[in-house]
């Protein structure tokens, strides 16, 4: 028996974790649309595949719904691994005016961060804390909570023998993603109850991003 991470397999002895990263992707996206003094954030995605699209999709979301009026620059590098890329790409939406940028794009990602925090810009990090990478620009990070999700399954084989789920699809409501400590800016006691309402909405269906 297998258990398969962020894929899904029709095979009877396959039982798959799947994420709602667009859900923490919309806070994220919720707090560079109150933030931004541009009125222009970016994102930046390794590769032009579905997957990827849920990060780029919940953060515009997440900026439209604070600020309908706010530019989201996206980029498409076609590659998770090079960091020089990611430093290019950065460069060309800092001087677009971008202030916020979040990367979903591995290694390539590491150097919009790099870049953006030599630059004086604002970033996001992706999966985990991503805040040691660049503590003077690192706002927060869509945490992808794969330590809970393996936890909770192994001790569901372990005390009912089974699984109870083919599919296991794992938003905030199931704490199968969230998002980090918010650091390096401040906000307001009404934004942080905001971002705190975003969410429990998100948990309970009010908001729905993915249609």
């Amino acid at each position: 028996s297998f258990l398969l991470i962020d894929a899904q397999s029709d095979l009877p002895n396959v039982n798959n974790v799947t994420f709602k990263e667009e859900e923490a992707s919309f806070l994220l996206g919720a707090i560079a649309g109150m933030k931004t003094t541009s009125n222009v954030v970016g994102f930046v995605g390794g590769e032009d595949v579905p997957l990827i699209h849920k990060f780029e999709k919940g953060f515009t979301a997440g900026v439209k719904s604070e600020n309908p009026e706010a530019v989201v620059l996206s980029e498409y590098a076609n590659d998770f691994g090079n960091d020089k890329l990611g430093e290019s790409i950065a460069k060309e939406m800092i001087s677009a005016k971008a202030d916020y940028i979040y990367p979903a794009a591995g290694f390539t990602g590491v150097g919009v961060i790099k870049e953006s925090e030599r630059l004086g810009i604002y970033t996001f990090g992706v999966d985990s804390d991503q805040f040691y990478l660049a503590e003077n620009s690192i706002v927060s990070s869509m945490l992808k909570q794969v330590d809970i999700a393996i936890f909770n399954t192994i001790q569901e084989l372990v005390e009912d023998g089974k699984i109870s789920e083919k599919n296991q699809i794992l938003g905030i409501k199931e704490n199968g993603v969230s998002i980090a400590p918010i650091r390096v800016i401040e906000l307001s006691a009404a934004e942080k109850n905001r971002i705190a309402k975003l969410q429990e909405d998100i948990a309970n269906g009010s908001i729905t991003i993915l249609q």
